[in-house]
């Protein structure tokens, strides 16, 4: 069973059926809000649209108050431009995508799940035939680590190879507070990866976000950036990967790890989804069962360098105000968070 990595706090029904309580707490769905739980942070949403998005690690605040002027049938353009307006509904986007990529439905069809027995991981993946791409989600506790300095571990670059080894080089393109973009080169691939950091502690995911995906020409987020030439193939630009970090009692946290990973072919597609649980975590052990490890270790080994990298790094702004959520002394958790993309008319989960 894998309820052993849940909290006591956390009712273990919910890893077999749907609890019917409702002081049950599931841990990996979000509750659909109503549309009279949806609570606004200001009486004037476009002056508090501005002040978030000049505070580092005010995304998902800032998209908030984008809403609400929406929802009040206030241009948004009255304050703030263009270019800010395209670059948060693009934000606003990505976290809808991957916020469903971390914490999907796990009562629809085709899910498997069970306890990964040598890493004590919980793991569950689904094969999607149509698209021909394989979902993993893969939780884990890490004692004595909080989000942030997790957060701060994966995000230093020149640390990476410490943690994942199938990475032979990792290099910073561009960097702003909240965002990063790689030149990672492996065995069999050269990436162009883009990273960006979500705080979203104060909202109901209660998590630091890290949403990682493919931009092999170049990010919208930092232009001008001269693209290296390749000098390998470039992984499926349909792979994402999604992490994030939610804080546990006593500095420690729980990490969600899900990846959307592309089959290639019809194939492929069949004969994983014909694997027992054992073949698909013999198919995944980098991801399941030898980077967790290795990521809990470095965070641990690297103490001190990580606590140099949170005060110093591009990103030390972004740290520090997650660091005052963690610690009670930054912001208050709302009760509701409707999907970014209802401001588009999208009502519903696809």
């Amino acid at each position: 069973m894998a309820v052993n990595i849940m909290p006591r706090s956390v009712c273990q029904c919910c890893w077999t059926q749907r609890c019917k309580r409702a002081e049950c707490i599931d841990p990996f769905m979000l509750k659909p809000p109503r549309p009279d739980e949806f609570d606004f942070d200001s009486e004037n949403p476009g002056a508090a649209l501005t002040s978030a998005l000049q505070r580092p690690g005010g995304q998902a605040e800032a998209l908030r108050h984008l809403r609400g002027l929406m929802e009040r049938s206030i241009d948004p353009l009255k304050h703030i431009d263009a270019e800010q307006l395209s670059k948060m509904l693009r934000a606003g986007k990505r976290f809808d995508e991957f916020e469903r990529l971390a914490r999907p439905d796990f009562g629809c069809e085709g899910w498997s799940s069970g306890l990964v027995e040598d890493s004590r991981l919980w793991l569950a993946y689904r094969v999607d035939s149509n698209a021909q791409s394989l979902h993993t989600v893969l939780v884990q506790d890490v004692d004595g680590v909080d989000p942030v300095r997790a957060a701060v571990g994966y995000c230093t670059a020149s640390l990476f190879q410490k943690h994942s080894s199938d990475v032979q080089s990792c290099t910073e393109l561009a960097q702003s507070e909240d965002a990063l973009l790689w030149h990672q080169i492996r065995k069999s691939s050269n990436d162009i990866v883009q990273v960006d950091l979500v705080n979203a502690l104060h909202e109901p995911l209660g998590a630091i976000m890290l949403m990682i995906y493919p931009q092999p020409a170049g990010s919208p987020d930092f232009p001008g950036i001269a693209i290296p030439k390749a000098s390998r193939s470039a992984r499926s630009q349909t792979n994402r990967q999604c992490i994030t970090l939610t804080p546990l009692p006593g500095g420690s946290m729980r990490m969600h790890v899900a990846a959307l990973l592309s089959l290639g072919d019809q194939k492929t597609t069949t004969q994983v989804q014909q694997e027992s649980m054992e073949g698909v975590v013999r198919l995944l052990r980098p991801l399941v069962s030898l980077w967790p490890k290795r990521f809990e270790a470095f965070l641990k080994e690297q103490h001190t360098e990580l606590i140099h990298q949170e005060s110093f790094s591009e990103q030390a702004p972004f740290y520090a105000v997650c660091r005052g959520y963690l610690t009670g002394q930054a912001g208050i958790k709302h009760s509701s968070l409707r999907q970014w993309t209802y401001m588009f008319g999208k009502h519903s989960r696809k």
